[in-house]
């Protein structure tokens, strides 16, 4: 993948504007992409709410739900506290 390429992805991920449109961009990717920027997974845009008690597997959230890794990125509803 060329500088320009992982900067636009890079770019794309900052920028995603739902945890809907994060999840589709990270699914999207094949393997060489996902590689390139597996660093960045780590650091993924939030969408309001607070952070989970536990961020073990959790990639990002809003006020409702989160975003994990389970086979391939998801959304699942909050755990109740």
């Amino acid at each position: 993948m060329s500088e320009t390429s992982m900067g636009k992805l890079r770019c794309e991920l900052r920028n995603a504007e739902s945890l809907e449109e994060l999840r589709d961009i990270i699914n999207d990717l094949d393997a060489e992409d996902f590689a390139a920027v597996e660093n960045d997974i780590c650091d993924l845009p939030t969408f309001g709410g607070e952070s989970p008690k536990s961020t073990n597997r959790v990639f990002s959230w809003d006020h409702e739900r989160i975003l994990v890794f389970a086979g391939e990125f998801e959304i699942i509803d909050r755990p109740a506290a």
